[in-house]
Parts: C-alpha cells; sequence; structure tokens
C-alpha cells in the first residue's frame, strides 16, 4: 500500500527554512475511487455488520490476520463518530498526530519527519458473557506508534556553514560584480561622450 503526501506549507527547523509535506486529509476516505481498496468488507463493524468502515480508518485484517484497524492518532482526519464514541483522548491536532516530512528547499535534505499510526480494535457487546454483555459499539483506540528522525543541531551548523554562507558570499560577489560593470559602464559612457564632443571641436 503507497500513501501519498502533499505540500502542506512552509515551516523553520532549528533556524532553517523548510518544506512541510503531509498527509492528505482525504487519507482513507471512502468516497474517493482510488481507496476502494481499503474496503475489504473482512471485519464485522461495531454493530456487527461486514461493511466498509467510516472515513479514516483501514482494515488491516487481510494483511496482518488480525481484527485490528488504523488511523492516526487520536482519529485525526477521520469521521468524529469514532472520537465521540471513546472519553478520554485529547481532539486531534495536526502538531502532534500528523505524519509530516519537512525538507530544506535549496538541498532537499530532510530536516524532519515523523510517521504515526494508531491501532484499534472493534468493540461490541458479547451478550452471553456476564463481563460484556454492557461493552458499548465503538472502535477503541489500543496504542499509537511514532517513528521519526531529526537532524541534530551539529548537522544544522554543518548546512548553515556549508550552504548558506557560501551563498551570502556568492550574493555579496555578484552585488560587487554588479557594481564594478556599473561602474565601468558609467566610464564607458563618461569616455564616450567626451571623446565624440572633442572630435566635433
Amino acid at each position: 500500500m503507497t500513501i501519498q503526501i502533499t505540500y502542506k506549507g512552509s515551516a523553520t527547523y532549528m533556524g532553517l527554512e523548510a518544506l512541510r509535506f503531509g498527509l492528505s486529509e482525504n487519507v482513507f476516505r471512502s468516497e474517493n475511487p482510488e481507496h476502494d481498496c481499503y474496503c475489504t468488507k473482512l471485519m464485522s463493524d461495531e454493530t456487527g455488520k461486514k461493511s466498509c468502515f467510516l472515513d479514516g480508518t483501514l482494515d488491516v485484517q487481510s494483511c496482518l490476520g488480525v481484527p485490528v484497524l488504523l488511523s492516526l492518532p487520536h482519529f485525526l482526519y477521520a469521521d468524529q463518530t469514532y472520537f465521540r464514541k471513546v472519553k478520554g483522548i485529547s481532539s486531534p491536532n495536526k502538531d502532534e498526530h500528523e505524519i509530516y516530512l519537512l525538507v530544506e528547499p535549496n538541498t532537499g535534505t530532510p530536516l524532519q519527519g515523523m510517521k504515526r499510526v494508531q491501532m484499534n480494535m472493534i468493540l461490541r457487546p458479547i451478550t452471553f458473557l456476564e463481563y460484556t454483555k454492557n461493552l458499548p459499539r465503538a472502535v477503541y483506540p489500543l496504542l499509537w506508534l511514532e517513528e521519526g528522525a531529526s537532524l541534530t543541531p551539529d548537522l544544522v551548523d554543518e548546512i548553515n556553514s556549508k550552504l548558506f554562507k557560501v551563498k551570502k558570499i556568492a550574493t555579496y560577489f555578484l552585488f560587487a560584480l554588479m557594481g564594478v560593470v556599473s561602474v565601468a559602464i558609467v566610464a564607458s559612457s563618461t569616455h564616450l561622450v567626451r571623446t565624440t564632443f572633442l572630435l566635433k571641436r
């Protein structure tokens, strides 16, 4: 399965300008024709029916062999029905729960990236057992995993020293060269005008 990331806007990382890429908000959305494969109908939902789950979740039973639904942490970008049925979790926000990548625009160097996923189980009453007959019908978070990498301050300093100092020197050199060329043009024009004036005399 391939998940695409899209450009989200500009950002900064330890003083460096960066481009931020992240998951589209329509990830795992059922109305997207490209996501038909996410609806396997192998696992029963919280009502006991084998049907497509609501937006924002992925049935991975066919891949892992266990009845688990994947989503972004705290049901970010998922149908809010899931979030409303679970007590005790904070509202989803992009900074803490999104998958993203920060890229330095001049060199294409990855500065920071985070992969995050939440594993959920289907919760529903089991009527013939005393302890489970009153369970609510919900998609219940089990855990969420986070894996990421960030450039260390030393590497950021190295990028600054090897790239941006050279870039500044090149900029200063360009301005100096433009100044020299401008002076040369003015001097040549003055000399040409003066020579023309003397010849006319």
